[in-house]
């Protein structure tokens, strides 16, 4: 990605997260190079962002630091949220965290 369209993504989320612009947004499901992904503003299972931010992780991206939700989070977030795509990867997760040596809990 470039870094223009990596600055309009990032306006994008802020838009997103604060609100600002769309209000009654939940979800916004991208396509990149990479893959299809889903951008969620409220978590399902969790308090939103000042509940996911407590156990989140700093990740450098290029030249951008991110915060990434923990695998703990996201694994209860797709247990709420019940979707197919999720159903269909959950099982894997908590055995890779346990291989990585992550806690989930």
């Amino acid at each position: 990605m470039r870094r223009s369209e990596w600055a309009l993504w990032m306006e994008v989320w802020r838009s997103i997260t604060t609100r600002r612009r769309w209000p009654k947004l939940s979800m916004l499901k991208l396509t990149c190079r990479y893959g299809d992904f889903d951008l969620v503003v409220i978590p399902a299972g969790s308090g939103g962002s000042p509940d996911l931010e407590q156990r989140a992780h700093r990740v450098v991206i290029g030249k951008a630091e991110v915060r990434v939700a923990d695998l703990g989070d996201i694994i209860r977030s797709q247990e709420a949220a019940g979707r197919p795509q999720d159903l269909r990867v959950l099982p894997a997760l908590p055995a890779w965290a346990r291989d990585q040596h992550i806690a989930t809990d």
